[in-house]
């Protein structure tokens, strides 16, 4: 390295790292000592020989060792008594250079001598340039010299005595970087506490030299200081190729790795963000006390503290401190493992891939243990946070043999969402007792939540380290940080700047990166100090714009790219910026003349403001002086980028997903979407399809951007939410339309003279249309264009004209019943009737469970399902929310389920209650516990089913033992202020029946009272007063029991009505209690102290439906039947006010939230409306009288063979409803209804269409003119009738009975064949030429000639449970169907089995065979049945295009679970509305075609779809 010899620093031996040398030449002083040296290790290095065991010679090696050590003793002594400089500088630097080269022998082929040598390299450097300037000019030294050279001298003597033992023979020369750093002959943490000392010594040394000498040598530091940056940046250089290595390791293409790489596209991006690998380090010398401690806390195998919290401001420098030691800990092998949470990237400001993302660096750090991790991973989705964290890590570390410290590092958990770092909170303090060696750095903002976890805790370490504190130590660090930062500056001048700084190392980095990009740092100091002002940062702010436009023609566009970084919505990179303005801006050059505020300048990345008071600055006039960011304009900018970017790219199907498949596919169908999204979508695009509406909203006073809006819902709304949905971001969609349909609508009612009423409800609408459609579009992103705009309301000239833009791909439906748009939100997801829904306690949230065995989770302000729908097999029994709003907690009859309310994900694993059914679930108010009730199952079970218990919230495990029931439990209810729980249960099976209530202290487990109650059904009938005080049950004769909420003592008993009490509630204050009888409608208000009835309120003209008390208590609303809102004074019982006008419809559950600002109802079809006062929404609509008939009975239809006419009788036919004709094509009647007492069983057309025939219920069979409607014939009775049908020439009409069939010729009116023996269950047919029926008797398939009257068949098969029949068209051919096959026949003088082919029956699917005899048909399935082998399906040939529908004598279309499936193109065609599940129950289907109702409005719905198979 010095003179003569090379100095060969091996910086990797492995073949990553290839040798490199450095050759400079050496002064003259040296020579000659040099010489000797030279001359002295090439004799030992070819005479080396290695001592045997035991030998106590001493080699060459030895003797010049102890040598070396006793000349460096002596310098030392010389130092530590010489006056002058020059002579000890000398001799120090030749014997550190002997000292070098003597390591170098020793530990060759040692990487992390390699780089403690390069270190003392760099150092020799100053010394030498210091000798070089002083020359022969001497200089005279202080104490303070002298103390700073020892103990820089001793620190030099320290390392190299170290590196001079003998290395270990074992260990292997070709070791990767961070191998051989973890395996020198000193133990790993004594050579980095040597390193560290060394740093800090040198420092000190430096400084005191720096003040000895004369400007000039400041030139010599500043290249130190130079060498010493190369120096950290080739440690990173080496380490980032070993995170290279390291992704080789985690190879994308593992089965394992995959689960979490696929995450992040597998983006080594993403995976720096996440192990922190692109945070700047440390200084040399600056954080030392700190970072020692540090050290000294992981090295302590005896500490009991395992967290070392490392807690302070934003911006003092707590993850600079986290990466340098997870570098230094990752060289020694001591990292365990390292996560860095950071807002700028999905993945790390969450939890949702934490175990496996430091799981998989655990892998790399500790090989041993990758088997184990990634065998492991397989199972990682199916379980929740802590059972992940127990098996990635837990369980790997604790198979380890080895007794050493192990270290992760957390960094920034601030960053991570509220609820996830709470789960990894109490899952560490949890979990880590368990492996005392593991231990965890933990840095972050001290904020509430996340103090109050740890504050407490005996596993926390550093609760009083400070970062950041002016006196101490950040200023000292702060000198040596500008001293290392700007040694092109004088001594003077940087100690200015440390006085500058006041501390603050936000002031000193900012100075420090402005002077450094300043080619006259000089002057600009001199100005930075002696400005006129007391804030410095705010100046150094002035004068870091001031210089990135210093061209004035730069402001205008310096100022546009300002704009966007400050308003933007989430960090955007130069790329984007440079999308959303002009393409003559220079944005690139901007971004990096500010790189003293901004950080990256990486065209990709996001470009981060490196503090936020920049962006406080920028937003106040008062501040910015020329430079103020204007809120408005910026976000006019930036929303016109948005929309313009949006426009070029949007279209149909905008990543061709769609093409060359014959069905609209699903979302889930596409292999790879998440990555094909990302790589066919720019950063631009994707922020600007987030966040245009926010934009919008945020500048609505800006006429322009409004009609640019607007201008982009008419014509380019439809293909953003196709984006959106392809993204798995609809929510997104919703909540920022939301924000502009708020904005919109308030300016529309103002003085705004810039938005109109029209553009306003668009707006509204294009919000109510992703909100009514949101399951759709989630689940199938071209559905928007095709299902989602077919059932959206008519009457709007937005999607009007989409209607016709789209015409071609959708479905044409036809309706009179009454479709219109309302200002009301309509939640839809649920599929059956829903059964209970409750709000969150502040209002936020609404959870609602459903028949169709799901529970969703809404946010209420923009309507928005959070999460995923839960469904399961079993119906959800109960649920109810936390007291703070975070969680919520139901139950199955099986399990119990615990969900952040925030984002609708699982907070535990379910937790499985065992024996028993569980039937409610509620959270303990005062404590970490979910309270359950279980019963014993009706058939089986055990007594000891009958129970109440507790479970934690942090693990899900039972706490203590149950309690133990004296019957069936029935409901219950915790108190708010204490462990009390007050239930009701009932020793036996049946309701309806006497009960006993209990109160019980879950503390003690005892029980404290215990009363009778009789009569009480299974219904909630329990309630206690928000200030626990107070508790009240009621039984089903009416009467209320008032009791003491802390003893159980009796206080009153109250009768409000003869009929049964059916609800009881507490006003917010205690005092008040209103409740509400069956039959009534009144409601009575009681002193809930005393029992004494105040007052009753009357007004309501129906029952009571739901009461509510207003937060103050002085109001209380009530919901009747009567579709009204009234509000009370409770003092007084006057009716005040109502804060909802209107009615609100013949609806099921209506529920106010807490603060009255919501109201939920749940309409006939399912659908949730949501009224909202924030919106202005909460008002209804004009009273419809019987708007919903509930004695809607089941739909009987026949079509025409033309297809245009329909006959529809309902089993409860009466004297408002007749049976009738409808055109399909207007759904209007087609003739006047024909009068027909009794409801009608069965219907059917004759194939020439003239004649219809009609069963009654009675088994009365009628015949109608099938174009009039005229009776033509009948009645004829059937005793116990279910079907009538006609023969293929239109002559005959055959009627099944229950135990019978007949055959009626309808010219004649006369009975032409009989037959006793036919099964119930059996359809029977005709056959092509009307000669034949075909039908079952006792369990046999038969065939008749019925024209003879003979009962004796002509051919006969045992084939039990027949269910359709039917002929083909040369009558040779006999389809039959059971309850799982279809028979295929060839009948000529006997029956013989072609084939059989498997289904699955459904009771709506009809049998055919097409007239051409190819193909045979069962619902929407369809087989080849030409093939000498067999039926083949239709998805198995490619003869999808020669099927003509017309050939065959049923529809092709069926519906199942919300989708309508056709033959052609075969599967799922169109997907239905939730809302709309119901009325398909009654599906009828005729061509491509499908007819339905909607509940109770007898008003039929046709789906005509043809345009989607065109």
């Amino acid at each position: 390295m010095y003179g003569s010899y090379n100095y060969v620093c091996k910086l990797g031996i492995s073949r990553q790292h290839p040798i490199t040398e450095f050759h400079r030449p050496m002064p003259d002083f040296l020579k000659k000592g040099l010489h000797k040296v030279s001359k002295f290790t090439s004799s030992t290095l070819s005479q080396r020989a290695k001592p045997t065991l035991g030998s106590s010679k001493r080699t060459p090696d030895t003797i010049e060792k102890i040598d070396w050590a006793l000349e460096i003793t002596n310098v030392i002594k010389d130092i530590s008594e010489s006056n002058h400089l020059l002579a000890p500088l000398k001799s120090a630097c030749a014997l550190i250079i002997r000292g070098l080269e003597a390591t170098r022998v020793s530990q060759r082929n040692k990487v992390e001598w390699a780089i403690i040598t390069k270190l003392l390299g760099s150092q020799i450097d100053a010394i030498e340039k210091m000798i070089d300037m002083l020359g022969k000019e001497d200089q005279k030294c202080g104490s303070a010299w002298q103390m700073a050279s020892t103990k820089y001298m001793e620190a030099i003597k320290a390392v190299l005595l170290e590196g001079l033992k003998e290395p270990n023979p074992s260990q292997e020369d070709t070791l990767s970087f961070a191998e051989n750093f973890g395996s020198p002959g000193a133990k790993n943490e004594e050579l980095l506490l040597l390193k560290a000392t060394l740093d800090h010594a040198f420092a000190e040394f430096l400084v005191a030299t720096n003040m000895l000498l004369t400007e000039s040598v400041i030139q010599v530091v500043s290249s130190v200081t130079g060498l010493q940056e190369q120096l950290v940046k080739t440690v990173e250089e080496l380490a980032e190729e070993e995170m290279a290595d390291e992704g080789d390791h985690l190879n994308p293409s593992d089965e394992h790795c995959s689960q979490f790489m696929s995450e992040y596209d597998r983006d080594d991006s993403v995976l720096r963000v996440l192990y922190g690998l692109d945070i700047p380090l440390c200084q040399p010398q600056t954080r030392f006390a700190l970072l020692q401690d540090i050290r000294q806390w992981a090295q302590d195998s005896n500490s009991k503290e395992q967290i070392f919290w490392l807690k302070d401001a934003a911006g003092t420098g707590k993850t600079t401190v986290a990466a340098t030691l997870a570098r230094d800990w990752q060289m020694n092998k001591t990292l365990a493992g390292r996560f860095f949470f950071t807002p700028n990237s999905t993945i790390a400001s969450g939890i949702d891939q934490f175990c496996t993302i430091i799981a998989s660096d655990t892998a790399k750090q500790i090989p041993a243990l990758g088997g184990m991790i990634f065998n492991a991973l397989k199972d990682v989705p199916t379980l929740g946070f802590h059972q992940q964290f127990h098996r990635l890590i837990i369980e790997p570390m604790n198979s380890l043999k080895s007794t050493k410290s192990l270290i992760f590092v957390i960094d920034a958990l601030d960053n991570c969402d509220p609820e996830g770092r709470e789960v990894l909170l109490n899952c560490l303090l949890e979990q880590l007792p368990g492996i005392p060696r593991l231990k965890v750095l933990l840095t972050s903002r001290p904020i509430p939540d996340i103090v109050g976890i740890l504050q407490d805790s005996n596993l926390i370490l550093g609760r009083e380290v400070q970062l950041l504190n002016i006196n101490d130590t950040a200023l000292t660090d702060i000198r040596i940080y500008i001293h290392a930062t700007l040694g092109k500056l004088t001594i003077n001048e940087r100690e200015q700047i440390v006085q500058y700084s006041g501390g603050l190392f936000i002031v000193a980095a900012t100075a420090c990166r402005l002077l450094q990009w300043s080619g006259e740092p000089a002057q600009l100091l001199y100005k930075l100090i002696n400005a006129d002002t007391k804030d410095h940062l705010d100046e150094l702010y002035l004068e870091v714009l001031r210089q990135a436009v210093a061209d004035p023609f730069a402001h205008d566009m310096m100022m546009s790219v300002l704009q966007i970084i400050i308003v933007a919505f989430q960090p955007v990179s130069i790329n984007t910026i440079r999308a959303f303005l002009p393409k003559n801006m220079e944005v690139e050059r901007f971004v990096q003349d500010l790189s003293a505020v901004l950080k990256d300048g990486n065209p990709d990345r996001p470009i981060k403001v490196l503090h936020p008071t920049f962006r406080e600055f920028l937003a106040e006039e008062d501040r910015a002086n020329g430079f103020l960011v204007n809120t408005l304009s910026s976000h006019t900018l930036t929303a016109i980028g948005c929309l313009v970017t949006l426009e070029g790219m949007l279209d149909y199907d905008v990543f061709g997903f769609g093409k060359e498949q014959m069905l609209l596919p699903l979302n889930r169908g596409v292999d790879h979407l998440e990555k094909k999204v990302v790589n066919l979508t720019t950063a631009a695009v994707r922020y600007a399809a987030s966040y245009w509406t926010y934009h919008v909203a945020a500048c609505l006073e800006n006429g322009e951007i409004w009609s640019k809006a607007v201008q982009f819902i008419n014509t380019r709304l439809l293909n953003w939410i196709e984006l959106m949905s392809w993204r798995g971001t609809l929510g997104e969609c919703i909540e920022g339309l939301l924000r502009l349909r708020i904005q919109a609508l308030r300016s529309s009612r103002g003085d705004s003279l810039v938005l109109d009423a029209t553009g306003a409800a668009k707006v509204s609408q294009a919000y109510q249309f992703i909100l009514l459609h949101q399951p759709i579009i989630t689940d199938s992103a071209l559905q928007t264009y095709s299902s989602a705009l077919a059932f959206t309301p008519e009457g709007s000239s937005l999607f009007d004209h989409y209607r016709r833009d789209h015409a071609r791909r959708l479905p044409k439906i036809i309706t009179t019943a009454p479709n219109v748009w309302t200002t009301r939100s309509i939640l839809t997801g649920h599929t059956d009737d829903v059964r209970q829904l409750r709000f969150s306690p502040d209002g936020s949230h609404l959870a609602t469970i459903s028949l169709d065995k799901s529970l969703i989770l809404w946010d209420t302000t923009s309507g928005a399902i959070v999460g995923r729908p839960y469904k399961d097999k079993g119906l959800v029994e109960s649920l109810s929310f936390s007291s703070d709003n975070q969680y919520l907690v139901f139950c199955t009859k099986t399990s119990i389920h615990l969900w952040h309310t925030s984002n609708g994900r699982q907070k535990l694993p379910a937790i499985d209650a065992g024996s028993g059914e569980l039937v409610q679930v509620d959270f303990s108010p005062t404590s970490l516990h979910i309270v359950s009730g279980s019963i014993r199952p009706r058939y089986g079970g055990w007594k000891e089913d009958n129970n109440i218990r507790l479970w934690s919230t942090l693990d899900g495990q039972q706490v203590g033992q149950a309690i133990q029931l004296d019957g069936r439990l029935g409901c219950f209810a915790v108190s708010p202020v204490s462990n009390l729980v007050v239930f009701i249960s009932n020793p036996g099976f049946l309701w309806h029946a006497p009960c006993i209530v209990t109160l019980w202290d879950l503390e003690s487990s005892l029980s404290l009272v215990q009363y009778d109650m009789p009569i009480v059904d299974d219904t909630h009938c329990v309630s206690y007063s928000p200030t626990g005080d107070r508790f009240i049950t009621w039984d089903q004769a009416g009467a209320l029991y008032l009791r003491d909420g802390r003893t159980g003592a009796d206080v009153a008993q109250m009768k409000g009505s003869e009929s049964t009490a059916i609800q009881a509630q507490f006003s917010p204050n205690g005092k008040i209690l209103a409740s509400t009888c069956e039959g009534s409608s009144q409601v009575f208000l009681w002193n809930a102290v005393t029992g004494n009835l105040a007052v009753t309120l009357i007004g309501h003209t129906e029952d009571i439906q739901h009461i509510s008390f207003a937060q103050a208590s002085n109001r209380v609303a009530s919901v009747s039947w009567d579709q009204t809102i009234k509000v009370w004074d409770t003092t007084t019982g006057n009716k005040l006010d109502s804060f909802f006008r209107g009615y609100t419809g013949a609806v099921y559950y209506p529920t106010l939230s807490g603060d009255w600002r919501k109201l939920v109802t749940v309409s006939e079809s399912n659908g949730i409306n949501l009224y909202d006062a924030d919106v202005g929404t909460m008002q209804g609509e004009e009273l419809i009288e019987d708007e919903v008939d509930s004695d809607y009975g089941r739909p009987n239809v026949a079509f025409s063979p033309r297809g245009d006419i329909m006959v529809c009788g309902f089993t409860d036919l009466n004297d408002r409803m007749s049976l009738g004709l409808w055109n399909l094509d207007t759904c209007t009647p087609h003739v006047v209804p024909m009068k027909y007492n009794g409801g009608i069983l069965h219907v059917a057309f004759s194939p020439d269409g003239k004649k219809l025939a009609s069963l009654s219920m009675e088994g009365e069979l009628m015949l109608w003119d099938g174009y009039t409607g005229r009776k033509i014939g009948g009645p004829f009775t059937i005793d116990n009738g279910r079907r009538v049908y006609f023969s293929p020439d239109s002559q005959y009409l055959a009627s099944c009975a229950f135990r019978g069939a007949k055959i009626l010729d309808i010219e004649t009116n006369h009975w032409v064949w009989s037959l006793g023996e036919w099964d119930s269950a059996a359809i029977g047919t005709f056959s092509s030429n009307s000669c034949w029926i075909a039908g079952s008797s006792r369990n046999n398939l038969c065939v008749w000639d019925f024209r003879p009257g003979s009962t004796i068949p002509l051919a006969s098969t045992e084939l039990p449970d027949i269910t359709r029949l039917s002929f083909g068209p040369t009558d040779d051919l006999l389809a039959c169907a059971t309850s799982s096959e279809v028979h295929l026949w060839r009948f000529v003088e006997d029956l013989k089995l072609i084939s059989t082919v498997s289904i699955n029956f459904n009771s709506r699917y009809q049998l055919g065979i097409s007239r051409d005899g190819h193909w045979l048909a069962y619902g929407h399935l369809l087989w080849d049945i030409r093939d000498p082998e067999g039926p083949v399906t239709l998805e198995t040939t490619s003869d999808v295009e020669q099927v003509d529908w017309g050939a065959f004598p049923q529809s092709l279309l069926t519906y199942h679970e919300g989708w309508i499936y056709s033959a052609t193109p075969p599967g799922p065609l169109l997907p239905i509305p939730s809302h709309l599940w119901d009325p398909f129950n009654d599906w009828h289907a005729y061509g491509r075609k499908m007819v339905v109702w909607k509940r109770g409005s007898r008003l039929p719905l046709v789906i005509d779809c043809t345009p989607l198979m065109e």
